[in-house]
Parts: C-alpha cells; structure tokens; sequence
C-alpha cells in the first residue's frame, strides 16, 4: 500500500520530467539513425581547425550527464509552475533541434584517438557510441544551459551555486570543442537556443499548455493533479 501511495505522491511530478528526456532522446537518435551518410554537410572551419584536441576536456564532456540528472531530478521536485516552464523550453528546443538535424545534417572530421592513457580510452568510447552527427545546434550546450538557467530561477541557490554552475556550463561547452564531437558554432547555437527557449516559455502562455497537458496525462495515468 505504501508503495501505491509514493506513486501516486511522486509519479505526477516524475511522469513529465521522464517524458520530456524521451522525447530530447528521440529527436536526436532518430535523425542520427535515419540520416544517411550522403547527405551529410561536412564543415571546414579554419577557426575550428586551429582548435586543439585536448583529450583531457573528456572528463567535463562526460560530467555533463550528472549535471543533467542533478538538474532533472530539482525539477521533479521543483513547484509545478517552474516545472513546466523548463519543460515547456526543453520541448521547443528539443523540436527546434530535430528540424535542424534534418534540415542542415553537419558532420565533422574527428582526430584520431588512437594511444594509451585514461582520456584517449575515455575519447575512443565517446567516439564509439555516438558518431558525428545531429551536431547543430548542440544537444549539450541546451541541456547545461538550461540546467544552469535553472539554477538562477531558485531563490535559494547563493552566489557560488550559480557561479559554480556558470562555469561548470562554460567548461562542457569547450569540451565539446576539445574533444572534437562539436564545432563552435554547434556550441553557440546551443546557447542561444537555451536562452530563446525559456524566454519563450516565460514570456508566452507555452508552459500553462504544457502544464495542462501534463496535468490530463497525470489524471488518467494517476488519478491525480500536481
């Protein structure tokens, strides 16, 4: 029974977050999948090309995924409104993504990683599970942003939480660069996608529909309303 009734506590306010992750993976597996090789648009940039490849950064680039969960899981028990209006600009820029990735395929040329130490073995596994593509805009520059966003929306978070998690969103972001699975346009799309996003979902009525909509899920999956 007690189990019945944490489900019902804490299923409506973990349903969403869970939906929305499913659906940032979807809009970027699925075009990765199904996007041939041909049609790719390999990207030269002198600028990129002057960058090096600095496998250590592989550690941030990685890091990136806890920052994720940390970030998810506050907003599972985030108050509803603030919920929903992260949700709202993680689903926009999750669509907004996926359109990208099939309307401008950009790949990239990656060093070789071949050679011994903890970083390059790091590198080879990164560049084993995900290959080259549904590069612009990039999916890590939106989530840390959005997660670091997060952190100056929360009126208890002092000054070295948001200068921590400043940085610590400046140091993925160049690791995505130094680790060579992003060009720095890729980045700055990222963040400029973030940004428009929960701007979008502040300034518009996009989070109240994306809260109504949950709010229905909820009630017929739980029987109940966060």
């Amino acid at each position: 029974m007690k189990v019945k009734d944490d489900i019902r506590t804490w299923g409506p306010a973990v349903l969403p977050v869970l939906a929305v992750v499913a659906l940032q993976l979807a809009c970027y597996w699925i075009p990765a999948a199904l996007l041939p090789a041909s049609g790719r648009i390999l990207i030269d940039s002198p600028i990129d090309d002057a960058i090096p490849f600095v496998p250590a950064f592989v550690v941030l680039y990685l890091g990136a995924f806890i920052q994720w969960i940390i970030y998810f899981l506050r907003l599972a028990c985030a108050e509803p409104a603030l919920r929903y209006r992260y949700l709202a600009a993680e689903i926009v820029a999750a669509l907004i993504g996926c359109a990208c990735f099939v309307a401008c395929p950009v790949s990239l040329v990656r060093p070789d990683a071949a050679g011994a130490g903890p970083f390059l073995w790091l590198v080879r596994i990164v560049y084993g599970a995900d290959d080259p593509v549904c590069l612009f805009p990039s999916f890590h520059a939106v989530v840390s942003s959005l997660a670091t966003l997060r952190v100056f929306d929360d009126s208890r978070a002092g000054t070295p939480a948001k200068v921590g998690s400043v940085l610590f969103t400046v140091g993925v972001c160049a690791s995505a660069v130094f680790v060579k699975q992003h060009l720095l346009m890729d980045m700055v799309a990222g963040v400029a996608l973030a940004l428009a996003c929960r701007l979008l979902a502040r300034k518009t009525p996009l989070s109240q529909a994306v809260g109504r909509l949950f709010d229905a899920l909820n009630a017929k999956v739980f029987g109940t309303r966060v």
